[in-house]
């Protein structure tokens, strides 16, 4: 089912962009300022906090540790 983008107002269509956005940002985990370009995007667009984050959950968003969140290439941990 598709859905036309008309049929949304530009409030809905703001906060969705936002929340793409804030999605977007957690491909580029490892790097800070890319990370953070999206997360300036996401914050133009959002006007209220995001939806599909569960800020009473866990931190690491359900990682196995802290080390495995930030270093995703395998043989280039020093």
């Amino acid at each position: 089912m598709r859905i036309k983008s008309s049929s949304f107002d530009s409030e809905t269509k703001s906060r969705l962009r936002g929340e793409y956005e804030l999605l977007l940002s957690f491909n580029e985990y490892n790097d800070i300022m890319k990370m953070s370009e999206y997360h300036r995007k996401a914050c133009k667009l959002l006007k209220e906090p995001t939806s599909f984050l569960d800020t009473n959950d866990s931190w690491t968003f359900g990682s196995p540790s802290v080390l495995y969140m930030f270093h995703r290439t395998n043989g280039n941990l020093d």
